[in-house]
């Protein structure tokens, strides 16, 4: 009977010691499935993959990404502003977006508007939205914003001569031979030219040259340029 009750004994060790090795082996299979989930990367957005950062082999963690994805159903244009033309975007404003290389204008929509200026540049970031459902516009394209006028103003000055201070828009004009401060309201600025809304007439000779040193009341004497007639 001794003999029998060690060999009973021998027997749920045994048993034991292979449901140990079983339950040990299901957890090795668990930890080899998280691992063989954890090596699948899953991008948060569709998109194109435009870039690769890491090879095969390699770590990957939160500050390397992995590659790199571009949903271009959407851009954004960045531009920065000064503070003169600060005044003239509002957010949910319509513009008009120009891409040079695509001989192209797009309709876009500004979304946003920087509360602050740049210490360095001293301008103000705006960001413009562009559908662009046919792939056309690429990112790293350049682009012109142009904002869209009512029809009904026909005043336009070259850009140059938009000058502005504390959120004012001003430039100078030429009254009985004098410099003189006229705050205007600008409906659209481009590179070149801009459209007055308010504050001039086509009467009005706008000072394009010397303005930055002028002080109101200052004499101004129109010089013609050879070869030039008025």
């Amino acid at each position: 009977m001794a003999q029998d009750a060690a060999e009973k004994a021998n027997s749920n060790v045994g048993i034991a010691s292979s449901e140990s090795a079983v339950q040990q082996a299901k957890v090795g299979v668990e930890q080899a499935q998280h691992a063989i989930a954890d090596s699948k990367i899953t991008a948060p957005i569709a998109g194109q993959v435009v870039a690769i950062n890491t090879e095969k082999g390699e770590m990957a963690g939160p500050q390397s990404p992995v590659a790199q994805i571009v949903n271009a159903n959407q851009v954004t244009v960045q531009l920065n502003v000064s503070e003169t033309s600060l005044q003239s975007f509002k957010l949910g404003q319509q513009v008009k977006v120009n891409v040079s290389s695509l001989n192209q204008t797009f309709p876009g929509e500004v979304t946003f508007i920087a509360p602050s200026a740049n210490a360095q540049t001293l301008t103000f970031a705006i960001e413009v939205v562009i559908k662009n459902e046919q792939q056309q516009i690429k990112p790293g394209m350049l682009a012109e914003v142009t904002l869209i006028k009512d029809a009904k103003q026909q005043i336009v000055v070259p850009t140059q001569a938009i000058l502005g201070n504390g959120g004012q828009t001003y430039v100078y004009i030429i009254q009985n031979g004098k410099a003189v401060k006229r705050p205007v309201k600008v409906s659209e600025m481009a590179t070149e030219e801009t459209t007055i809304a308010e504050g001039l007439s086509e009467k009005d000779t706008v000072i394009i040259k010397g303005q930055y040193a002028l002080t109101e009341g200052t004499p101004i004497e129109i010089v013609k340029e050879e070869g030039k007639s008025s």
